[in-house]
């Protein structure tokens, strides 16, 4: 079971980096979703997105007008953000 800091690459080359809980994402982590080139930054509960976080574009795949946001999610739903920067 896996438990503490960790990293996993997913079958659909999606990205994870961070804290795990029983084997579901739960802490603080980082997870990129290959398909968009988007990544989230911030907190996870039983595997959701939960709390504070960051999504932004991979820096590779950051076309010229792409925003850098904070956003807030309530087991994995979007509450709101604030765009932070334009890249």
């Amino acid at each position: 079971m896996r438990s503490g800091r960790g990293k996993y690459y997913y079958v659909n080359g999606d990205f994870y980096d961070g804290e795990w809980l029983n084997h579901v994402r739960h802490g603080t982590g980082k997870y990129i979703y290959a398909s968009s080139g988007l990544q989230y930054f911030g907190s996870w509960k039983d595997g959701k997105r939960d709390g504070e976080g960051e999504v932004s574009r991979v820096p590779d795949w950051t076309p010229p007008a792409a925003a850098a946001v904070s956003a807030c999610f309530l087991q994995h739903n979007f509450r709101f953000m604030q765009i932070k920067e334009i890249l």
